[in-house]
């Protein structure tokens, strides 16, 4: 399978998204900041409002909770050209591709893909931090659940009847299994996010299709 390409379009971005991004982008490199130099349980949300240059009340307009500030995540949300991450490659594996249309959705909420990857180990290295993360992850697999039982096009009527005919919940099932592959392909290789996942999501599925038919 070679790489879906990426759905997203390419129109100029308008002043108050480029306003907003930026936002984003300061409120979490300022709670980075102060995770790292006074550590995760001292940070406050008023000192990364004072340090990002917002309001206490600004800063839950862009993130929900501190950790997610730390971390540097926005909420899972599935466009009209998502579908195209499934769609390209029809006579691909319906798991294979729902590995990364999920690798799609995270990266998209993720503020700084450019220094996630770097940052990875001093964000694993807080309890509290890696279980925000898997939550996210969890919730990433559930929009695209969420979308698939309420008869969005992400995939074709047939491939959806096929899916439901293999027992009850199988798009959930299907997320889920998802879901394995990226986190293994992600403890292989963490630059699935940032760049072609391909091979690794393809040798992350071989492996659990492995473990998957081992003699009872």
């Amino acid at each position: 399978m070679t790489s879906p390409p990426d759905p997203a379009t390419h129109h100029p971005e308008t002043h108050r998204a480029k306003r907003r991004r930026e936002a984003y982008l300061a409120i979490h490199q300022a709670a980075y900041h102060h995770a790292i130099v006074r550590g995760h349980s001292a940070v406050t949300v008023e000192a990364i409002a004072a340090d990002a240059g917002v309001s206490p009340r600004t800063f839950f307009n862009y993130f929900p909770t501190k950790d997610d500030a730390i971390i540097g995540i926005r909420p899972p949300c599935l466009t009209e050209g998502d579908c195209a991450v499934l769609t390209a490659h029809p006579h691909a594996p319906l798991l294979e591709r729902t590995a990364h249309l999920l690798i799609h959705v995270i990266r998209s909420t993720i503020v700084d893909l450019d220094t996630f990857v770097t940052r990875k180990e001093h964000l694993e290295s807080h309890p509290e931090l890696r279980s925000r993360l898997n939550r996210h992850v969890h919730h990433c697999e559930l929009t695209i659940t969420d979308a698939l039982a309420a008869g969005d096009t992400l995939v074709g009527a047939s491939e959806m009847d096929q899916l439901a005919a293999t027992g009850p919940n199988a798009s959930r099932a299907l997320t889920a299994l998802a879901g394995a592959v990226v986190r293994h392909a992600f403890t292989q290789d963490p630059s699935i996010l940032t760049s072609d996942p391909t091979d690794q999501v393809a040798a992350s599925l071989t492996t659990i299709k492995q473990i998957v038919n081992l003699p009872a």
